[in-house]
């Protein structure tokens, strides 16, 4: 009798395969419900519109335009004094001052 029981591994074959167990479906059914029940609440607890913040140029329209114009204009400043430092021609310059010259005049007049 021999000291080693003889298997299919020994002539070559591969060993066999232990089956898995089946796998449980349980961490999807976790995330799926948490996922539907932050949906659901977000759904039901979003403001409403009439509690919305209201826009920048709602609360005071001349202020608000001034303030975005002198912006454009500092904006522009700065601008073109670092193409002047790059050492930019001329008509480029000039291209950058127009732009924003087109940006201001599209403000509303405040």
């Amino acid at each position: 009798m021999p000291h080693y029981r003889e298997q299919s591994h020994h002539r070559g074959l591969p060993h066999k395969k232990q089956k898995e167990p089946p796998k449980s479906n349980v961490k999807l059914y976790v995330a799926a419900g948490v996922f539907v029940a932050v949906a659901f609440a977000g759904a039901v607890f979003m403001p409403s519109g009439r509690s919305r913040m209201p826009d920048r140029f709602e609360l005071n329209p001349t202020e608000a335009y001034r303030k975005e114009r002198l912006a454009l204009e500092k904006a522009c400043e700065e601008i073109v004094a670092s193409a002047k430092a790059r050492g930019a021609s001329r008509e480029e310059i000039e291209n950058l001052k127009a732009s924003f010259q087109v940006q201001i005049n599209k403000l509303p007049k405040g």
